[in-house]
């Protein structure tokens, strides 16, 4: 019973300090870092505000429970305190008590409110631009970027353009290193370029440093290098592809050939896009040496000249030529006869065989001719007849082989009987040499005329061959007064006509008279009225009764 009274005796007295304990207003107020704040620096500066505090307890932890503080110092005599020891991109909560002293004794005032913040999440500053320098001009292409390295970082980002605020990015790269070379970059262009990093981290990218600014060159194209031909190369021949070295800087090439050296009078003076390194010449001339040489310019000047190469053409003699006219195995031709060939401008002349055999061994034909690529025969070829043609060309460097022998055969025409004219059949009042006519045959090569006494022409007095022409005859040697009987037929070389009709005639000897026109006087006029008589049929001059000595 005295024990429990004893106990009752303290707990009345314990009631009792603690009523009788007077009321504290002193309390503690967070201020930073500020309730739901992001990105606070580590290390972590903690303030807090209070009055009449001797000392404060700081309790952080990621656990808004804080069963795990990660600060836990109940000893902290000014209102503030830098942590080291906080994690990155990590939210924690915070909270301060206060501890005061009264009459009684010392005691926690309680802790404050809860307050929460999320760490930083580093991320590298900008790094130091190297080069290019800012500003610098007629930067080689292609560019080469340098800048510091920075400790731990995972990678690096380089911005290039030509727009200094990057709206339209020109290039960008991701590197691993502080180095980075372009080759994309336009020539004399003003380029900005800018660098940013970030660490292996989930944080993300820092800050973009500061811009700088370069142009670059505008190049010239370098000095061609010649291929082919090679220098002093002999025999070449059209067409030509003349080829040199490719230049990455070209926009165009300008070729020139000339056959003098000093490019006086170029016969290739071009200029041509650069999508291939080489030009193909359509046509040379034969033996002649010829000069060339290639520069490339773009945009920002011409390049040097290439080193001038030269070459000569080849000096071969030409191809046989083509015949054309008249076509191989052709028949039925006529004369005048056109033989044709194909033309060469290069050719000087040519030599033009025809013959009836293929040996060619006694031509009827062997003509050297001009330039013209035909010749006209109008003549010495028979009808009916198979010749074969040939043809060789010569330029300044030879004759040619012979071409293929064609053929081609002439017509042959068949001719008529001839039509006899003079004299009248049985006409006995002629004076001798009786003039034989008849009317021309056409195609005809030849005549054969008969002459007799007897109208069998059984013992023929006169035979006679001729080449057709004159279609007359004057027989010669026929006696007076007797009775003659004649015909006539014509050929060619493949057909003979059938006789004519016969005729006869006789004939007496022309007197020799002196005054034959009766005039009473010899003279000029007499030989004027024999003439006449003999060549024109007028009145006979006079009897031979009247021949006079």
């Amino acid at each position: 019973m005295g024990k429990l009274l004893n106990c009752v005796k303290i707990f009345v007295f314990i009631i009792f300090v603690l009523l009788s304990r007077p009321a504290v207003s002193q309390t503690a107020y967070l201020v930073s870092p500020s309730n739901g704040s992001t990105e606070v620096p580590i290390p972590t500066l903690f303030t807090w505000s209070g009055s009449g505090m001797e000392y404060y307890w700081l309790q952080v932890d990621d656990d808004p429970g804080f069963g795990s503080p990660a600060i836990d110092n109940n000893y902290i005599v000014s209102m503030q305190y830098s942590a080291n020891s906080l994690q990155q991109n990590t939210t924690y909560y915070w909270r301060i008590n206060g501890h005061v002293y009264d009459t009684w004794g010392g005691f926690w005032r309680g802790f404050t409110g809860t307050w929460s913040f999320t760490s930083e999440c580093p991320r590298p500053g900008p790094p130091n631009l190297l080069e290019p320098l800012n500003g610098a001009a007629d930067i080689v292409l292609p560019v080469y970027f340098d800048w510091d390295d920075i400790f731990g970082i995972l990678e690096y980002e380089i911005q290039i353009d030509d727009n200094s605020n990057f709206s339209s990015i020109e290039e960008a790269f991701y590197a691993s290193v502080s180095e980075y070379t372009s080759s994309s970059l336009d020539q004399d262009t003003y380029y900005f370029w800018r660098i940013r990093a970030r660490f292996n981290n989930s944080c993300g990218w820092g800050n973009w440093g500061e811009t700088w600014g370069f142009s670059t060159e505008c190049p010239i194209p370098n000095q061609l290098s010649l291929i082919y031909p090679t220098n002093n190369e002999i025999d070449i021949s059209a067409p030509l592809m003349l080829d040199w070295s490719d230049e990455l800087l070209a926009e165009q090439y300008h070729i020139m050939l000339d056959d003098d050296p000093y490019y006086n009078s170029p016969e290739i003076d071009y200029a041509f896009n650069s999508y291939y390194s080489d030009y193909t010449v359509a046509t040379l001339d034969i033996n002649t040496t010829y000069y060339w040489k290639v520069l490339a310019y773009n945009s920002c000047g011409d390049g040097n000249w290439s080193q001038s190469r030269r070459f000569s053409t080849a000096c071969p003699i030409p191809n046989p030529p083509v015949q054309s006219v008249p076509p191989d195995g052709i028949s039925g031709l006529t004369l005048p006869l056109q033989i044709g060939w194909g033309d060469n401008p290069d050719n000087i002349s040519y030599r033009l065989q025809i013959d009836d055999g293929l040996e060619f061994g006694n031509p009827i034909f062997d003509y050297l001719l001009g330039p013209a690529a035909s010749y006209n025969i109008s003549s010495n070829l028979e009808n009916g007849k198979t010749y074969y043609w040939r043809i060789r060309s010569e330029n300044n460097c030879g004759w040619s082989n012979w071409s293929s022998a064609w053929q081609f055969s002439l017509d042959c025409p068949t001719v008529t009987v001839p039509v006899l004219v003079a004299p009248e059949n049985g006409s006995t009042d002629g004076y001798l040499p009786v003039i034989l006519d008849w009317d021309d045959v056409p195609n005809a090569s030849t005549y054969h005329i008969l002459i007799d006494n007897n109208p069998a022409f059984s013992s023929v007095e006169i035979e006679y061959d001729f080449p057709a022409g004159p279609s007359n005859f004057y027989p010669i040697g026929i006696g007076e007064s007797v009775i003659y009987y004649w015909k006539v037929k014509a050929s060619n070389s493949c057909f003979e006509s059938d006789w004519s009709q016969v005729r006869s005639f006789s004939g007496k000897n022309i007197p020799k008279c002196g005054d034959v026109n009766n005039d009473g006087l010899v003279n000029i006029l007499d030989v004027v009225y024999t003439i006449n008589f003999l060549y024109k049929q007028g009145y006979p001059p006079c009897e031979t009764s009247e021949v006079t000595k």
